[in-house]
């Protein structure tokens, strides 16, 4: 929404002011506040002054800011073609992963947009959709198997994530890690910086690479239940009730600090682990116990 002073042709002098003066008289009329009414008025009518989104509101120009996402998506020119549908979907890196890896998957999440965008769906409605897939289905199958490289990436990319919605809010730590205590899951866009979400994003779609074209046994062995020990005896140093908050993170709902520390803590101490082998098969075998 752009503002600035009155123009009517070859009009000029006392006409335009004119003009002005009932704009500033409509204006204020509306509540609009001076300084709000003397910043559009004094911008050149050749140019075009853009107030936040933040000046809108406290203007009172706008009562809200409503995310595009929520609108329904029909009456799309671009997306009336099926093949500039896949061609835009094909587009994400985790989307053109499980394309070339995974037919199946790939055809139910093609399907979902395609049927979600000619059915004027909103994009957080297919998005949500989406993610139950990807989220409920593909990421547990791919953390189980994956190369061990892929698998220390990934989980660097999940640790830098859950440390900076920390800094947001401990809940939304604890939202992201453990996403079977929420009944609506993290809008991770509005609350990511871009650079995390692509690490995260470059990371998945490898995974699901290395997960397909070298995948990796799960089993345990006593090196692994090894470290595994050893890494939870470290966080329990640092957290003494930590056993208790692994086991049964349902209980510490209320504790959201404690919950986001010790799943952190966990999965930095396996990131930690001198070998990378040795942290990639620490990360096969907890995810495949859960």
């Amino acid at each position: 929404m752009g503002f600035h002073s009155a123009s009517f042709g070859t009009l000029g002098g006392e006409a335009v002011n004119g003009i002005n003066f009932e704009f500033r008289r409509i204006l204020q009329k509306h509540g609009l506040p001076k300084t709000f009414i003397d910043r559009a008025l004094s911008t050149a009518s050749n140019d075009m002054w853009y107030p936040s989104k933040e000046e809108l509101l406290k203007a009172k120009v706008i009562d809200e800011v409503v995310d595009s996402r929520y609108f329904g998506l029909s009456g799309i020119d671009q997306w009336d073609d099926e093949q500039k549908i896949e061609s835009g979907l094909l587009s994400s890196p985790i989307m053109s992963a499980i394309a070339r890896n995974d037919k199946k998957h790939y055809e139910k999440l093609r399907n979902i947009m395609v049927s979600g965008i000619r059915g004027g769906r909103s994009q957080i409605e297919i998005q949500k959709d989406l993610r139950s897939i990807i989220v409920d289905q593909l990421i547990p199958k791919y953390l189980t198997v994956a190369p061990s490289a892929e698998l220390v990436r990934y989980w660097k990319s999940q640790i830098a994530e859950m440390k900076y919605l920390a800094t947001l809010n401990p809940q939304y730590c604890v939202d992201f890690a453990y996403p079977e205590l929420v009944t609506e899951p993290l809008d991770l866009q509005k609350l990511l910086p871009d650079e995390l979400m692509q690490k995260d994003v470059t990371a998945l779609a490898a995974l699901i690479e290395g997960g397909t074209t070298h995948p990796q046994g799960h089993n345990s062995s006593p090196a692994i239940e090894a470290d595994i020990s050893e890494a939870v005896q470290k966080v329990i140093r640092k957290h003494p009730n930590a056993a208790e908050v692994l086991a049964h993170p349902d209980l510490h709902k209320n504790e959201p600090s404690l919950l986001c520390d010790v799943i952190v803590s966990l999965y930095s101490e396996v990131l930690a682990l001198p070998d990378v082998d040795r942290s990639g098969a620490v990360l096969r075998n907890i995810s495949s116990e859960q």
